[in-house]
């Protein structure tokens, strides 16, 4: 109710959320926090007011599916809100890690081949989702060398086996299928870039 007022100032609203929570608000000592934001459409729009009229008080808003919000709202203020593709600098992040695991591979050289263990894991990657199989028609090495370097993979952790079930009682364990299973990597920001995607993630500021 109190932020459906109209021409409600940041000075009027902090003086409203005060009587109402017996909290005073100050500038340079309060965070005012405002948290599910989205539950009240009313109660964005005045954000913008605080950078301009009450710069020294700290601001927080916060909530999930913003950007539906946002569409709501006919006008958020030109320069005071912009869109970031936050996953830009996370792309570059992912890449070294993406790097770093491959190069991380010649630590199981005397186990399997670097070029081997690469394979197995691109093939990992390729068939997710899908019921695994060691026989990828894209794979050079047989089936026999896949099947042994992905075990090497399941217990280093960086692939993660899901095991059908008939789930006919309990313990779930007791009706698994070994021979059907599918793999996932350890990471779906690593298997993204691995596929070669570029998901960018829009937000706000």
């Amino acid at each position: 109710m109190i932020f459906e007022k109209s021409n409600l100032t940041p000075q009027l609203l902090c003086e409203k959320l005060t009587s109402v929570y017996g909290i005073p608000i100050v500038e340079g000592k309060t965070l005012l926090f405002f948290d599910e934001i989205q539950a009240c459409i009313p109660a964005i729009s005045p954000l913008r007011f605080f950078y301009e009229k009450m710069p020294g008080l700290h601001v927080v808003a916060a909530g999930s599916l913003l950007e539906f919000a946002f569409e709501e709202i006919p006008s958020f203020g030109v320069g005071r809100v912009r869109s970031m593709l936050y996953l830009l600098k996370c792309q570059l992040v992912l890449d070294e890690l993406t790097f770093a695991l491959k190069n991380d591979f010649s630590k199981y050289k005397k186990r399997s081949p670097t070029l081997q263990l690469t394979a197995a894991c691109n093939s990992v990657v390729r068939q997710t989702g899908n019921k695994f199989t060691y026989s990828d028609k894209e794979q050079v090495y047989s089936a026999l060398q896949i099947k042994n370097t992905v075990e090497l993979l399941i217990m280093a952790g960086l692939v993660i086996p899901v095991i059908h079930t008939s789930a006919n009682g309990l313990p779930l364990g007791s009706g698994i299928n070994p021979k059907f299973r599918k793999l996932i990597l350890l990471d779906t920001g690593i298997f993204q870039r691995l596929l070669g995607l570029q998901l960018l993630a829009k937000g706000r500021t």
